[in-house]
């Protein structure tokens, strides 16, 4: 099973607006392609788009016991790591998955 997870952070400003954004976009072979955005999103830095092991972030928001988590990168071959808001002994770091910025939603197991 090949489950991909993009977290898409966009941060656009103009002089006239500023958009942050956090859209994550799931891609499963088994069960297609889904995409949500998350409200209440504080981007610093940067447009990255990052690729993660679907699993390794479940595990992550399972240990979580806070309502907000930090994300740092800069890069999206770097290291992702995830801090929980309020809990300074909490870190979790995860190792990004290689992907083509404009790839193709997974059809036949390719990566």
């Amino acid at each position: 099973m090949n489950n991909i997870v993009r977290l898409v952070f966009q941060n656009e400003t103009t002089e006239e607006t500023a958009e942050q954004r956090l859209t994550i976009v799931g891609q499963s072979e088994e069960t297609g392609d889904v995409s949500n955005e998350i409200p209440e999103t504080q981007i610093e830095g940067k447009s990255l788009t990052i690729a993660f092991n679907a699993n390794f972030l479940l595990d992550l928001m399972s240990a979580v016991k806070t309502d907000f988590v930090l994300f740092e990168g800069k890069e999206p071959v770097d290291p992702g790591t995830f801090k929980a808001v309020g809990d300074d002994e909490f870190l979790h770091i995860i190792m990004p998955m290689r992907i083509e910025e404009n790839a193709a939603p997974i059809a036949n197991g390719d990566t």
